[in-house]
């Protein structure tokens, strides 16, 4: 995928939000994007590539110090497994493999775990409690279109994620 033209200015916006609402604690949610093929300097890349992950690693120390800026909390959540659909051959797409998440969450953690105010919730783990993609848990159908949660799941985590914000 390319990046559009919009999203490059994440950093000023993140800022500027900040700055107005002023939030004792921040839940980031990302990785999705950073586990996909995409055009970078000109060239496909994606996590895996030494060159890509310090890339991935910078832009994510530049975002929790935005989101760290005003001396709030700051809660990031792991990427989940997803199961968005198959290749024509049968293959997950690249961005479904566990792999390219587990090495996601692994450098996110590794970012993390150096930085004071800045904490790590496994919703990998809860939405895969068993190590793998479900669509399922406890019958509670968790995922639109194995990638969203579905309204259900909302419900289901909303108790979990205030919990863990507190």
């Amino acid at each position: 995928l390319e990046q559009k033209p919009e999203c490059d200015a994440w950093p000023e916006r993140w800022a500027q939000r900040i700055a107005y609402d002023h939030p004792d604690v921040v839940l980031m949610m990302i990785g999705r994007w950073e586990v996909v093929d995409r055009k970078w300097n000109g060239k496909w890349a994606h996590i895996g590539q030494p060159d890509f992950d310090k890339y991935l690693e910078s832009e994510l120390r530049h975002a929790l110090d935005i989101l760290a800026s005003t001396g709030a909390l700051v809660v990031v959540a792991t990427e989940p497994y997803s199961r968005h659909g198959e290749q024509a051959n049968g293959n997950l797409f690249p961005e479904d493999q566990a792999s390219r998440v587990d090495q996601w969450n692994a450098l996110l953690r590794r970012v993390v775990s150096d930085r004071k105010n800045v904490t790590v919730l496994d919703l990998n783990k809860k939405l895969a409690p068993n190590g793998n993609y479900t669509n399922k848990i406890n019958g509670v159908q968790v995922r639109i279109d194995g990638v969203h949660p579905t309204p259900n799941a909302v419900k289901w985590m909303t108790p979990w994620l205030l919990d863990a914000v507190r």
